[in-house]
């Protein structure tokens, strides 16, 4: 049983550590014999602590949701990371922070979804809802709640948000393309530049720099979003001229980030009166006008880099010099 003791009005509490009995502060000060509620939670939650380990048993430690959303938000990586987890438990923990992380429900839960999906998409809800199960998840390892009663499990069945429209997707027209890339300069618009003449996504575009563009073998070599891996794509005429005249403050590697590109096309491509158009744009723009300047499908799907290039690469090889002399038919 934990002793308690109290030193010149400060009340301690006794416990063995490592062997020996040791006296720890609990930070409270309150003069009298009677030790106050709080130092006797704070006994009865080690005794109840040293029990569960004595006998194997699970122990819940309390824990307010306030205090352990600081904790786990400052285990975050990244500052992007630490961003996505707090804005996504505003919405999840809504009117729950002075709660015990065990005492937070499914209702709770249900009832902060039903009030975000008023207000955001059907993929921001269903980020969140993950953000917040990584969340109960990283409580439950450290005995705050218990893992299998995880409340935001079944939220996005509950709420049933339906998919919205899917999003047109055209090809820009060359007036369209021209005004774009007037409203844009710095390394946003080498961005555009490459992700036009190259059909690059922008994730990709974004992470090329001065030393993956090999001017005497027409070659731009960039890495793919969704395998990961080394691609060179065949370089066109008129981006190896912009990119020769380009400074090095101007390229896309740690000059231009993805919310920073966005912003400024999407406000390039309202001036420019398609406000609907989005940066994957680019990609179907260079698809499109290969397919009209009369290259082949097989061909373009290789230029472009789309998934359908896979499943023709095992028929025949393309020849690198060659997919240079097809993208050059293309005028931006």
């Amino acid at each position: 049983m934990a002793q308690i003791k109290n030193r010149n009005g400060v009340w301690y509490v006794g416990m063995m550590d490592r062997g020996s009995y040791k006296y720890r502060s609990t930070g409270i000060r309150a003069l009298g014999r009677i030790p106050p509620p709080e130092v006797m939670s704070i006994r009865n939650e080690i005794e109840e602590r040293v029990a569960a380990a004595k006998f194997g048993v699970f122990h819940l430690c309390k824990m307010r949701v306030a205090k352990s959303t600081e904790e786990w938000i400052a285990t975050s990586h990244c500052d992007n990371t630490m961003k996505c987890r707090k804005k996504a438990l505003k919405h999840m923990l809504k009117g729950l922070l002075d709660k015990m992380v065990h005492e937070v429900t499914v209702g709770h839960a249900e009832d902060n979804a039903k009030t975000m999906a008023q207000t955001l998409t059907r993929n921001s809800c269903q980020t969140n809802v993950n953000v917040a199960k990584a969340w109960w998840s990283w409580c439950a390892k450290r005995g705050y709640c218990k893992k299998e009663l995880n409340p935001f499990s079944s939220v996005m069945d509950v709420i049933k948000l339906p998919h919205g429209p899917a999003r047109p997707k055209r090809s820009l027209a060359q007036e369209e393309r021209a005004k774009i890339l007037k409203g844009l300069s710095g390394a946003q618009l080498t961005t555009a530049m490459i992700g036009f003449y190259s059909g690059s996504r922008m994730s990709e575009c974004l992470g090329v720099g001065i030393g993956d563009v090999d001017f005497n073998s027409n070659v731009v070599t960039i890495t793919d979003a969704k395998s990961k891996k080394r691609v060179a794509k065949p370089l066109h005429s008129d981006l190896k001229t912009f990119l020769i005249a380009t400074g090095e403050k101007d390229w896309p590697k740690g000059n231009c980030g993805p919310s920073g590109f966005y912003q400024a096309f999407k406000a390039a491509a309202k001036a420019a009166g398609v406000p609907e158009a989005s940066p994957h744009w680019m990609r179907h723009t260079l698809a499109s006008e290969l397919l009209h300047a009369g290259v082949g499908l097989r061909e373009a799907a290789e230029i472009v880099g789309h998934t359908a290039a896979i499943h023709a690469s095992h028929y025949v090889h393309v020849d690198a010099k060659r997919l240079v002399e097809k993208i050059n038919l293309v005028k931006i």
